[in-house]
């Protein structure tokens, strides 16, 4: 997640990440599955279907009246210096494959992007938080593990996944 910011209640819990896929048996229609934690009372998964409008835009198509932001998503995939975004559901994501290996950075300054980063080993020790900043954990599945901004978030080491600087 390129743009939440550090108070951003939402993304604790529901959408830290997402994966695309095609429905299979549906030629046209695009899965957006989004993680979500099970434990958070919202979604466990969070699953949209879009209909790609050309190469870099899609928009939901079900109008179911129950749900309607959930099933109006409208992703806009761009790319940037050759890593691809994607603008969906008031966020902006980075494609996860092409995150840089945590290597031990820190926070750094305040900029309008977060950091993100891939684990290439066990993290077994937080990096230092300065005040009025984040750090979320996402295990392999892109789902919140530990969240810096919640007093019941508890670390535990983890061997696959991302960390990010917020």
């Amino acid at each position: 997640m390129v743009d939440a910011s550090p108070y951003d209640i939402v993304v604790t819990d529901v959408v830290t990440g997402f994966k695309v896929a095609l429905l299979p048996g549906n030629d046209g229609v695009v899965v957006i599955s989004g993680s979500g934690r099970d434990d958070s009372g919202v979604y466990g998964l969070f699953e949209g279907t879009v209909k790609p409008i050309d190469d870099s835009r899609a928009t939901g198509f079900l109008r179911t009246p129950s749900n309607p932001s959930r099933d109006m998503l409208t992703p806009i995939f761009e790319l940037r210096d050759g890593v691809e975004y994607c603008c969906v559901a008031s966020y902006t994501y980075r494609d996860a494959a092409t995150l840089p290996l945590y290597e031990g950075q820190g926070f750094g300054e305040k900029s309008a992007e977060n950091k993100a980063y891939r684990l290439p080993y066990t993290l077994s020790r937080l990096p230092e938080v300065p005040e009025d900043r984040r750090l979320m954990i996402l295990n392999d599945e892109l789902q919140c593990v530990y969240d810096s901004l919640r007093p019941d978030s508890v670390f535990k080491p983890i061997d696959k996944g991302y960390l990010l600087f917020i």
